[in-house]
């Protein structure tokens, strides 16, 4: 997998588009609130929205649905095919960025019992929302500092939210997957930069 050696520097890349779907969802709420109140719309439950299909609301609601379905589409066929030129069927397991990743390889146990499929993380332990009330950012980058890890960061909200202490402890969700047999341990990376944003 081209990892060949103790302290070789790798590069771990998790693309999501949490931010992307939030955006497109929130755009189309505000708009189609007016839209409802405009063309008289009811609906029984007031976190639901909704407007005509053929409006200029509904047309630009499915024009950005289609923008993040594409996004979403190339996004993973560009990390297929180049997963496709490593061996060894590689899992990437992100951790948190004060503790591990590891690096797991498929079974044939796992394409029997589970169609290929296992963790993809360590899971969290407290909502986005809680590790806001209960964590503070200073503290957290002071922990990361003293443990050698140097973050850079967008917003002091994505610290909390993404603190190791908002996730499970990922060695145990990693050690469970492999004594399943689903998938096997194989490398255990280490954080020492963090970029968020």
């Amino acid at each position: 997998m081209g990892i060949e050696f103790k302290g070789q520097v790798c590069v771990m890349i998790h693309c999501g588009s949490r931010g992307l779907g939030h955006q497109v969802a929130t755009d189309a709420l505000v708009a189609m609130e007016k839209a409802m109140k405009r063309d008289n719309i009811k609906v029984n439950d007031r976190q639901l929205a909704c407007a005509k299909i053929y409006s200029q609301e509904g047309q630009d609601y499915l024009k950005g649905m289609a923008a993040a379905a594409n996004y979403a589409w190339v996004n993973r066929s560009s990390m297929t095919f180049l997963c496709r030129h490593l061996t060894g069927q590689p899992v990437l397991i992100g951790g948190t960025m004060g503790t591990c990743n590891y690096v797991l390889t498929g079974t044939q146990q796992g394409m029997d019992e589970t169609y290929g499929t296992t963790c993809h993380g360590a899971g969290r332990a407290l909502s986005r929302a809680k590790s806001r009330r209960n964590l503070e950012y200073t503290e957290v980058l002071s922990a990361l500092e003293e443990k050698g890890i140097s973050i850079r960061v967008a917003s002091p909200k994505l610290v909390m939210e993404e603190a190791p202490e908002s996730y499970k402890n990922v060695t145990d969700v990693v050690d469970t997957c492999h004594m399943a047999g689903i998938s096997r341990k194989a490398i255990k990376l280490h954080p020492v930069a963090v970029i968020k944003g």
